[in-house]
């Protein structure tokens, strides 16, 4: 039985590799389909912009024999475009392997909603302001008196028809919860929302000024004084009211005294006037009111005496 399996043997291994071989090229030559993402690179020239995102992605499938499409992996397909200078305004485009480099003419491809419309316009730049976001609330008894940026201005670059829709730059938020003390920060820019705008900058540095909460008190009765001679003068009112601002340190020391109301009549003539009423505060504190702020003025004609 053993002399019978040895029989012919060279026979029947070839045999065994003429099957094993043409299997392979039977499951080699098998068409098969597979479904990837393409990634569509729209490229322009210096000085030129594409409106919106420059990436677009498209859904394909890919049709071939099994051993061409076991070369493609499961990340996306990449295909590119080019738009040379000077071909602007909007562009349509029919996605195919001739914009993948080194595409296989034996795979098949199927691009689903092929065609890719983009607009291309120069790119033009013009200067914004940066405004800050700010959340939370410092400390109790502090507050945020003044913050400034730097720079406080920003370049932003686009198309025109969406530059004319950018006003400013805005911060991401800035947190200035339980702050106590003035510091320095630096704070993101981001660019709108919906605008294929690029920015010189994506980044700006924020100084916070924090001091004492400001309260405000007013004085009542303080007496207008004049300043410059002049003789049979008459004046209304003869007090006011002061009303200033400043830390609660310091306005509990100010007293009345400690503030000056006045006007000046020097080379004022013969009649009626109204004059403004001037005053002198200490230092550390702010006027934020005088009421009234003036006064009506009657200067009259001296009488002669009788010899």
């Amino acid at each position: 039985m053993i002399l019978g399996i040895l029989n012919n043997w060279r026979l029947k291994l070839l045999a065994v590799f003429l099957s094993a071989t043409f299997w392979y090229l039977i499951q080699a030559e098998e068409v098969l389909e597979l479904n990837r993402k393409i990634h569509v690179h729209v490229h322009v020239v210096d000085g030129y912009l594409v409106k919106g995102s420059s990436l677009r992605i498209k859904d394909a499938t890919l049709s071939g024999p099994r051993a061409m499409l076991s070369e493609f992996s499961n990340q996306p397909i990449d295909a590119h475009i080019h738009i040379p200078k000077g071909k602007v305004g909007e562009l349509r485009f029919r996605v195919d392997r001739e914009y993948i480099p080194g595409w296989n003419s034996r795979v098949k491809l199927t691009v689903h909603d092929a065609y890719l419309v983009v607009v291309v316009g120069e790119e033009f730049t013009k200067t914004v302001p940066i405004q800050e976001q700010i959340q939370g609330t410092p400390a109790d008894g502090f507050i945020v008196e003044k913050t400034s940026l730097d720079p406080p201005t920003v370049d932003v670059s686009g198309l025109r028809v969406e530059l004319a829709k950018v006003t400013h730059i805005s911060t991401t938020t800035i947190d200035v919860d339980q702050l106590r003390e003035s510091t320095t920060t630096s704070a993101a820019l981001v660019p709108p929302e919906g605008l294929g705008v690029k920015l010189a900058s994506y980044k700006v540095d924020v100084d916070l000024k924090v001091g004492e909460k400001k309260v405000n008190r007013r004085f009542f009765g303080i007496p207008v004084e004049v300043e410059g001679q002049s003789q049979n003068l008459e004046f209304y009112p003869k007090n006011v009211s002061i009303e200033l601002q400043g830390t609660p340190g310091v306005l509990n020391l100010v007293e009345a005294r400690d503030l000056k109301a006045f006007i000046n009549v020097e080379d004022l003539p013969v009649g009626k006037h109204v004059k403004s009423v001037q005053v002198r505060i200490p230092s550390d504190t702010v006027l934020i009111e005088t009421s009234p702020d003036s006064v009506q003025i009657v200067i009259q004609k001296l009488k002669k005496q009788k010899i």
